[in-house]
């Protein structure tokens, strides 16, 4: 059985690709080359599934086959009793390593990027409180860097490159912590849509 780190990194990897099916644009990553450094991983700390052993060397090769890693994937989940998560929690998921890549930036250019894409993008997805987030993103990201010219500069025109990254910091992290917790992924990926 792989270390509970290793589960953990495989659990996020099996959200992201199963994303890809519903919400591409979100999760559009190619996660083979991924899926194979986490069987290595595996095989090193002691895994001796033969599913995995095949899908660890796959790496061997420059540009790993995707249909081979998708086949040799599902014989180890099918022989260790994984399934895929579903497309909430899955979104949700998402979202918490989002969330984690924003809080580590350490400048304004980075920041403004990654903020940029929610702004962007279509975000009226999954359950409510990924809906919530994205909605808060959006707003954060016009908040700081939208610039209406003239008297009206953008936030960030007036601001440190700290003070900006700390009001980042405080917008963020309330919501990646409550992403970090298991228990409340599973319950969040359950609620109700509102009554419209």
């Amino acid at each position: 059985m792989p270390p509970i780190h290793a589960i953990d990194r495989l659990n996020e990897l099996l959200c992201l690709i199963e994303l890809r099916k519903t919400a591409r644009h979100l999760a559009n990553g190619n996660y083979a080359r991924a899926i194979v450094e986490w069987a290595e991983e595996a095989v090193i700390a002691g895994n001796n599934s033969e599913p995995l052993l095949i899908l660890a060397s796959l790496g061997l090769d420059a540009t790993p086959n995707e249909d081979e890693i998708r086949d040799y994937l599902g014989r180890f989940m099918a022989e260790a009793g994984l399934v895929y998560p579903g497309p909430n929690v899955s979104a949700l998921v998402w979202l918490r390593t989002e969330l984690t890549q924003l809080l580590k930036h350490k400048t304004v250019e980075h920041t403004e990027a990654h903020l940029a894409f929610f702004s962007i993008n279509s975000m009226d997805y999954g359950p409510p409180f990924f809906t919530k987030i994205c909605r808060h993103l959006n707003w954060l990201y016009y908040y700081l860097f939208d610039d209406y010219g003239g008297g009206y500069p953008s936030t960030v025109s007036t601001l440190i490159e700290a003070e900006l990254l700390t009001i980042v910091q405080k917008e963020v992290t309330p919501y990646a912590l409550v992403l970090s917790k298991d228990q409340w992924l599973s319950w969040l990926a359950d609620e109700p849509l509102p009554n419209r």
